[in-house]
């Protein structure tokens, strides 16, 4: 048989998780849906063309993995069809009870409308990643720059689940300054310690430190940051009269980000929104492979 598609993958892989509902990495999937589909060796190390060749199956079962672990509406929004082990270090996954519930529709295959319609009660679209249309197929030239964004994003995810496990509390601190320092806002100083009082790092933005910003950082691996915490750092920032800065892996509250998201003196991001900034600024990440696209210059031929 031909190598299954991204939405043929779809089902068999929430299927093969629900059996036991325990956690599985990604070489345990590979494996059983290989089976399921009944593929040839060939088939199954068969590669894409390039300089960099990946296996075409393996690489449809990583990308539909990424899009269940955020979800089609974004992380957070509780349209996540697959939950990570919480342990630091592990990379297996296992379904999340949407991912239940689904299967209980017993549709024939997993569409991004019949999914959609379970994330109809997302509300916290502040930590959302800006998520296209996943693709179900493969596409071809009209639909690569929503492929590149999709791509983008599971990086992303990727980047935060790295600094989730990998990182320490203090690593992470100086990882927000190294960010903002790249980012051009000036020179850094990490002052996170036992007793800070909610500074973990100051920003000087001239030369003679006259002017300063505050950092505090939150590693958290799923609840969302207390609300007493961002109100104590910006009540140390109003009385120092110096802006701040709050960086955390996880999100906000709806109620702290309705009481601080307009306030000029501080600025709040979410997990997801800084592994987009260290993505745009190249932090964590390298360049994988470079697509030069062409298109056709119709006025080329005017002269013939």
């Amino acid at each position: 048989m031909t190598i299954p598609e991204i939405l043929d993958i779809r089902k068999p892989l929430l299927e093969y998780l629900a059996k036991d509902q325990e956690f599985h990495s990604l070489d345990d999937c590979v494996n059983a849906l290989a089976n399921h589909f009944q593929l040839t060796d060939e088939e199954k190390e068969k590669k894409f063309s390039g300089n960099h060749p990946r296996k075409i199956f393996r690489k449809r079962v990583t990308d539909v993995v990424s899009q269940f672990r955020i979800g089609i509406n974004g992380v957070g929004t509780g349209t996540e069809l697959i939950q990570d082990e919480t342990k630091p270090g592990d990379a297996s996954f296992c379904i999340s009870e949407l991912g239940l519930k689904l299967l209980e529709q017993n549709n024939s295959e997993i569409t991004n409308k019949i999914w959609k319609e379970f994330g109809n009660n997302s509300t916290n679209e502040k930590n959302n990643l800006n998520i296209s249309e996943y693709p179900e197929s493969e596409s071809t030239e009209e639909t690569l720059e929503d492929l590149s964004k999709s791509h983008a994003n599971q990086i992303q995810l990727e980047l935060l689940q790295q600094i989730k496990n990998r990182i320490s509390n203090d690593g992470f601190e100086k990882l927000c300054l190294r960010l903002l320092v790249t980012m051009g806002y000036g020179e850094s100083k990490h002052t996170g310690k036992s007793g800070d009082r909610g500074v973990d790092g100051i920003i000087y933005e001239d030369k003679l430190g006259l002017k300063k910003i505050y950092l505090q950082s939150k590693k958290y691996s799923g609840q969302t940051v207390p609300y007493g915490d961002v109100a104590q750092f910006f009540g140390k920032c109003k009385n120092d009269d110096v802006q701040g800065i709050f960086i955390t892996t996880s999100s906000f509250s709806n109620q702290t980000i309705d009481e601080f998201e307009n306030k000029p003196s501080i600025k709040l991001i979410s997990g997801i929104e800084f592994v987009k900034f260290l993505y745009d600024h190249d932090i964590g990440v390298s360049m994988a492979e470079k697509y030069e696209i062409k298109k056709i210059n119709p006025q080329y031929f005017d002269e013939f």
